[in-house]
């Protein structure tokens, strides 16, 4: 392992992990779980694919995975915690700015690993934590959806139908309907 690695993962380790801990998250590896009923709330450290002996580029990614919805793609073994991949709603960190852009940090053998995990730290408990929240169970995410019907994707907006078949209720149901009826016009 690099000494720039090395320090990658002291610095998530030893600073990030047990402020991560406060908040219930358990760690595996660089990926951090947080158990909502049967839902699963992810955080995950992605190392750039890009990285060398002596930078290591890195971004936070945010996850919810939700049980009621654990098929095909979105699935995990039971008993097991859902990696960052399989979840149902995912976001980088950096798309929660309000500039909305995509944001990495590099590891030198010069950078100062605690300011910047001090810095990720409070970008988690500032904004990460409250959008992890805010989708974490079937009725918030519902909720949440249902506000934004124009501009959700087509993945949320298919999601979001069949969350609302699950739970409800009707109106939700008739609204989501409506909406994927219109999208399908445009389409033709």
């Amino acid at each position: 392992m690099s000494a720039v690695r090395d320090r990658y993962e002291r610095m998530i380790r030893d600073i990030v992990a047990p402020v991560l801990k406060a908040h219930g998250f358990k760690k595996q590896r660089r990926t951090f779980h947080r158990p909502v009923g049967d839902n699963w709330e992810v955080i995950d450290f992605q190392a750039s694919q890009f990285s060398s002996a002596d930078e290591l580029s890195f971004t936070v990614n945010l996850a919810v995975g939700l049980a009621r919805l654990r098929q095909g793609p979105h699935t995990w073994d039971d008993g097991k915690r859902p990696p960052e991949p399989r979840c149902h709603v995912r976001e980088r960190i950096g798309f929660l700015f309000p500039e909305n852009l995509d944001r990495w940090w590099s590891i030198t053998e010069d950078t100062d690993t605690e300011e910047v995990a001090h810095e990720i730290t409070r970008i988690l408990i500032q904004l990460g934590l409250p959008w992890l929240e805010a989708r974490s169970t079937d009725e918030r995410l519902r909720d949440l959806w249902l506000g934004q019907l124009d501009a959700l994707m087509p993945h949320e907006l298919h999601m979001l139908g069949q969350l609302v078949s699950l739970i409800g209720p009707p109106e939700a149901e008739r609204a989501v309907l409506s909406a994927q009826a219109a999208r399908a016009a445009e389409r033709s």
